[in-house]
């Protein structure tokens, strides 16, 4: 992320952290903080492997990368990662909290749509009312 996101660009899916190693997030299920984007996986479009041999080579036919994503390193090591990006003027991570009056779907949902801004469609979480986009 030090030369990707002066100039701009991010995952489109975003980790909860900083502190996933790439080549752990590509090799396993971690999931973007994003409502909708998907798997963080799903975005590595080149990979550069070591097999089991020593041999290094480049993955980038779709064919064979949907092995290698989630595959829990049991194929190889992956040295780097190409991702698809997207630009966006600005990125915000940042972290909410609030006491719940009671333990409720109501309370839950208008907890995650309002105060934490989560974009989230009424069709998928009628509870809570609706998000608020601040």
């Amino acid at each position: 992320y030090q030369k990707i996101r002066p100039l701009g660009f991010f995952l489109p899916a975003q980790t909860a952290g900083y502190f996933f190693a790439l080549g752990g997030i590509v090799a396993n299920s971690v999931h973007g903080g994003a409502y909708g984007a998907g798997f963080v996986h799903g975005y590595a479009t080149r990979l550069r492997v070591m097999l089991h041999d020593g041999t290094i080579r480049i993955v980038d036919q779709e064919d064979e990368m949907r092995f290698w994503r989630c595959s829990f390193g049991m194929l190889g090591i992956m040295l780097g990662i190409e991702f698809q990006l997207e630009h966006r003027p600005q990125l915000q991570m940042y972290a909410v909290t609030k006491r719940l009056n009671a333990w409720s779907e109501d309370e839950f949902w208008g907890f995650i749509k309002q105060d934490a801004e989560a974009d989230v469609p009424a069709d998928i979480a009628p509870a809570g009312g609706a998000g608020s986009r601040r």
